[in-house]
């Protein structure tokens, strides 16, 4: 248990070799530091966020090419 900005903490966690990530904090620009921190170690994993800003959600999906739910 930690912080999931620390880049330390999510090589002990494994994302090295993570299929997926789940990233679901009460803060969407938390998550979204996770996230790139999670892509920038391991490209092949799959990155499920929550996001709570719909036109935050709406911005990521169009200028990264994200699908959304």
């Amino acid at each position: 248990i930690g912080d999931a900005r620390v880049a330390q903490l999510l090589e002990v966690a494994g994302i090295k070799e993570a299929k997926a990530l789940v990233i679901c904090t009460g803060d969407d620009l938390i998550n979204i530091e996770i996230a790139l921190d999670a892509r920038n170690t391991n490209s092949n994993a799959r990155l499920v966020l929550r996001l709570t800003d719909n036109n935050l959600a709406e911005v990521l999906q169009t200028g990264f090419d994200f699908a959304s739910v």
